[in-house]
């Protein structure tokens, strides 16, 4: 009895410990990935620190969760949570380019009905 709960501790103490380093690895990888985003020739101004800020958060929930899985924690609700936020986040996108796009084509679809009304107007005299 003893020995099973000696054993359980240790073991639960390593599962905890390889998490911490984990999570201290993961971090530091994600800092560094975020200052090669925002130090991309690529990508400028603003664009650049929205890019490399979104790469950290992501980075960070991934690590976080990765850490809390090795630690034997039940991390069900976090996979939830990020399922929801990118399906919220799909679906903002494809709302932004379906406004885009209407706007966009605005003007176009206008010169084309009127078009379209003024051949049909003379077809009709």
């Amino acid at each position: 009895m003893v020995e099973e709960t000696i054993s359980s501790a240790f073991g639960t103490l390593g599962s905890f410990a390889v998490g911490l380093l984990v999570l201290l690895v993961g971090f530091v990888v994600a800092n560094y990935v975020s200052s090669a985003v925002a130090d991309s020739p690529l990508l400028e101004g603003r664009v650049s620190a929205f890019a490399a800020a979104a790469a950290k958060v992501v980075l960070y929930y991934a690590v976080a969760v990765i850490a809390l899985e090795t630690m034997g924690l039940n991390v069900a609700i976090l996979y939830t949570l990020a399922d929801t936020v990118g399906l919220a986040l799909a679906l903002a996108f494809a709302i932004a380019v379906g406004i885009a796009v209407g706007l966009g084509a605005k003007e176009y679809v206008t010169d084309g009905i009127e078009d379209y009304s003024s051949a049909s107007a003379t077809e009709d005299d």
